[in-house]
C-alpha cells in the first residue's frame, strides 16, 4: 500500500477499526520507501533550504496529510532523557525503523483541559525496541520520550483532533511546570488581544467581547484584560465572567483583579 492508496482508504473508510488501522498503518510504513523518501527531501534542501514543502517543524517532515489523520516522519536525536517532556498534542501510532529505548510515562490525576497542580508524571515502563516495532501513544495517559546514541526515525499517524494545552512536566520531580495552547492560531488571538489592550480603543471592545466566548481560557483573560485597559466598566464585567469559571487558575486571578480594583464582586455585578 502506496502513499496514495494509504490516503484513499483512510479518507474513504466510513468507520475505522482501531485494530484494523493499527495493522494497515503497520504494513504501510514497512513498506514505505523510506529511503528514497528522504533522499527527495534532501534534494530539495540542497536546491532551496529556504522552502521545504514537506517540513513541519525542526525535526519532522509531513508524509501525508488527511481531513482525519497525518503521518509524519520524525527523528529522535538525544543519547539521554530530556529533564523535561511535554503531552502530546493528541492519541498516534509510532512506527519505528530503528532500534532505541523509550521511557513510557504515566500521567495522574490529569485532565488536558484544566491545569492543576495535582497532576503528576510518574515513571512507568522503560522498553528497549527494534526496527519493526509499534507503540500506540494515549496522549491522556502517557508521555513517550526516545533516547539513542544514533538518530532515531519514527514514523507517526496522529489524529487530527489535538489538545486544547500542552504541558510541561519535570521528570526529576513529576510536578507539572506548566501549560500553553496546543493551537497556533490560539497563541496569535492571545497576541492580538494583548495588541489591542495596548493600541486599540474602544471601538474594538466588541471585536475582543468575541474573544470571551473562546474555548481557551488563556485567550478569554488576554481578551478581557484588553478590554480592562480599553474601559473599566466593560472589563470588570469581562472579568466577573471569568469569575465563574470551571478553572480556578482563571476563576482566582479574575476575583483578584476585581478586588485590586477595590471592588467587591457584589458591586461589579451592579456596574
Amino acid at each position: 500500500m502506496n502513499i496514495t492508496d494509504f490516503k484513499k482508504w483512510i479518507e474513504t473508510s466510513p468507520d475505522i477499526d482501531s485494530a484494523l488501522l493499527l495493522n494497515n498503518f503497520t504494513m504501510f510504513s514497512k513498506n514505505l520507501e523510506i529511503g528514497g523518501f528522504i533522499s527527495e527531501e534532501l534534494r530539495a534542501c540542497f536546491y532551496d533550504y529556504r522552502y521545504v514543502p514537506r517540513l513541519t517543524n525542526s525535526t519532522a517532515l509531513n508524509v501525508l496529510d488527511s481531513y482525519l489523520y497525518t503521518i509524519d516522519l520524525r527523528v529522535f536525536d538525544s543519547s539521554t532523557y530530556e529533564s523535561t517532556v511535554t503531552t502530546h498534542p493528541s492519541d498516534a501510532i509510532w512506527y519505528f525503523y530503528d532500534p532505541s529505548e523509550v521511557n513510557i510515562y504515566k500521567l495522574t490525576d490529569y485532565e488536558n483541559s484544566i491545569y492543576s497542580d495535582s497532576a503528576r508524571l510518574r515513571e512507568s515502563e522503560v522498553r528497549s525496541v527494534r526496527g519493526g516495532d509499534v507503540i500506540t501513544v494515549d496522549s491522556g495517559k502517557n508521555i513517550i520520550s526516545v533516547k539513542s546514541e544514533k538518530p532515531v526515525k519514527v514514523l507517526a499517524l496522529s489524529c487530527k483532533t489535538i489538545s486544547a494545552h500542552m504541558w510541561r512536566f519535570d521528570v526529576r520531580t513529576g510536578f507539572p511546570i506548566g501549560y500553553f495552547n496546543g493551537f497556533t492560531t490560539l497563541t496569535l488571538l492571545e497576541l492580538i488581544a494583548k495588541s489591542l489592550g495596548c493600541y486599540g480603543s474602544e471601538k474594538n471592545i466588541d471585536s475582543l467581547s468575541l474573544l470571551l466566548d473562546s474555548k481557551s481560557d488563556t485567550v478569554k483573560y488576554e481578551a478581557a484584560s484588553a478590554i480592562l485597559n480599553l474601559n473599566i466598566n466593560e472589563g470588570v464585567k469581562a472579568f466577573l465572567g471569568l469569575s465563574k469559571s470551571k478553572n480556578p487558575n482563571i476563576a482566582i486571578p479574575a476575583k483578584k483583579t476585581i478586588a485590586k480594583l477595590n471592588m467587591d464582586i457584589d458591586h461589579a455585578i451592579n456596574i
